[in-house]
């Protein structure tokens, strides 16, 4: 024991101290290091300022800050009101309906456009023919790339009641011609079918490239268990996007009570607003239009509230269903 103890100090007293062996064990930074932390806080600089430093704003919801002139006056000089601005939200005879529709025109819309990928992907890789493959592709990928004020006045054109082909076919055909710019009765199945066309082909990439990534071994398992290619479809290729499917799926749930106000705005005509005015709209115009600032931020700050509800809650019951979610 004596003679452990002897070697056990005598290393102590040759090792060097802590210090130098931590500047030893230090890396020096290279120029390609230098690089990637610079971009990196490009990152995370203009994270800061275009959605952690407007956050102060949200201050509003709990102040007296409608009409002032100066925003900043209204952020740090006006009167606190506490939950009034909550209050009035739902005295508004106008907010219920208004969140309504924006709940039903989501909903209908998560339903009808988050399948499509899946299914365009899946046609996609069971396409045998390369050139034909990457021409379908070709026109899919292209209405992504296109202005949305364009696609909007493009779509508008396409169904006009006057001059529209589509509304001319109608007429051929033996129809009265249909107002889908001016009925709300077909807003919502106008929008819906124009973000489909628009989105789906874009959206096919990654499941497309998961589709690509899979085990070529599963097939030939089905292949020799005698599975045709229906089959294989469904045992094999769709439990591979199921996961990415999931992810998508919760994400979108969690924005179902926003909706691009720009986009929006486009759709909307004097005769449609029932069907097109939602929560974002109506926030851009409460709070520019009339001044309303403390009134529109209490709106915004419900509606990230209930999304952040639907997010835990569908990550969840993703978490129990399909083993994995977003968060924790």
């Amino acid at each position: 024991m004596e003679e452990i103890r002897e070697t056990m100090q005598a290393e102590l007293k040759t090792a060097p101290p802590k210090r130098e062996r931590e500047k030893k064990t230090r890396k020096k930074w290279h120029k390609n290091n230098v690089e990637v932390f610079i971009m990196a806080m490009i990152g995370a600089g203009f994270l800061f300022v275009f959605s952690y430093l407007p956050m102060v704003g949200a201050v509003l919801a709990f102040k007296k800050g409608d009409g002032y002139l100066n925003m900043m006056d209204a952020i740090f000089a006006s009167p606190w009101a506490g939950f009034d601005n909550f209050r009035d939200i739902f005295l508004d005879s106008r907010f219920v309906p208004i969140m309504l529709n924006t709940l039903g025109f989501n909903l209908l819309r998560l339903a009808l456009t988050m399948p499509a990928p899946v299914v365009v992907a899946i046609m996609y890789n069971e396409v045998r023919h390369l050139r034909l493959k990457k021409g379908l592709q070709f026109f899919a990928y292209l209405p992504n790339f296109i202005s949305i004020v364009v696609w909007v006045g493009l779509v508008h054109s396409l169904t006009d009641m006057q001059t529209g082909p589509l509304n001319n076919l109608f007429q051929a055909m033996g129809s009265d011609p249909i107002n889908f710019k001016g009925d709300p009765k077909y807003s919502w199945g106008m929008i819906i079918v124009s973000d489909i066309i628009k989105g789906t082909g874009w959206g096919s990439i990654m499941y497309l490239a998961a589709i690509v990534g899979t085990n070529e071994e599963l097939y030939d398992a089905a292949d020799i268990d005698g599975a045709n290619r229906f089959q294989k479809i469904w045992y094999v290729t769709l439990p591979v996007v199921m996961p990415l499917f999931v992810l998508q799926l919760v994400l979108s749930i969690s924005s179902i009570m926003g909706n691009d106000a720009a986009s929006m705005l486009l759709w909307q005509t004097q005769s449609n607003l029932d069907k097109t005015e939602v929560i974002n709209t109506f926030v851009l115009k409460e709070g520019i239009n009339n001044m309303l600032y403390s009134y529109a931020s209490a709106v915004g700050l419900f509606q990230s509230l209930v999304g952040l509800v639907l997010l835990v809650g569908s990550n969840w019951i993703s978490k129990k269903i399909n083993g994995s979610g977003v968060i924790f």
